[in-house]
């Protein structure tokens, strides 16, 4: 979620900043790398559709 929305990858790393880098480090294996990738060509940039998807990146993105 942090790497769609830098409203809440802001308050992650403030909030819970060892959290926050054991989240980067585990994004890094490459079984969970090319879920990513696979889910960035399927869907792009967005994490939820429609209107709900639409809130998100209002609320959430500078």
């Amino acid at each position: 979620m942090t790497d769609r929305f830098s409203k809440i990858s802001d308050l992650f790393e403030k909030s819970a900043p060892l959290t926050a880098a054991l989240c980067q480090r585990v994004s890094t294996l490459p079984p969970l790398v090319k879920l990513a990738e696979t889910a960035r060509r399927d869907f792009g940039q967005a994490y939820a559709g429609g209107q709900i998807g639409a809130s998100m990146a209002k609320i959430l993105n500078d």
